[in-house]
């Protein structure tokens, strides 16, 4: 029991003072501290954001500039409209004059300027 413990002991204050680490696939990793003997690896392919995250970042600034606060959301997914046009849906679950409600938020732009031409919101009870 006292081998295990120690080894135990080894392994943490390995992991949790070395700088660098490799990922089993040799990508490199870094170590984050998040609180007295607790971290996280965190991967390379981890700390990309998602090609939807800027789009879900405009439609939760948007929807509460109309008043909607968000609670939650869930990325609906991706359409091309046609050849040079796309749109990016998001679910809301939001709050707007304390009534919870669900809310689609929909952002057509062009897809080669990434400049936005409408952004549409439909509430749903759900």
């Amino acid at each position: 029991m006292k081998k295990a413990l120690a080894a135990a002991i080894i392994c943490i204050g390995v992991v949790m003072f070395a700088p660098e680490a490799a990922s089993a696939d040799g990508n490199p990793a870094s170590l984050e501290w998040q609180g007295p003997f607790t971290f996280s690896l965190v991967h390379n392919a981890e700390r990309n954001v998602p090609e939807y995250a800027k789009w879900g970042n405009l439609a939760m600034r948007e929807a509460s500039k109309k008043g909607y606060q968000i609670l939650d959301y869930k990325y609906v997914g991706k359409q091309k409209i046609n050849p040079t046009v796309t749109e990016q849906t998001f679910k809301f679950w939001v709050k707007k004059a304390g009534k919870p409600m669900g809310l689609y938020v929909s952002l057509r732009y062009e897809t080669a300027t990434e400049r936005v031409l409408n952004i549409d919101y439909r509430e749903t009870a759900r």
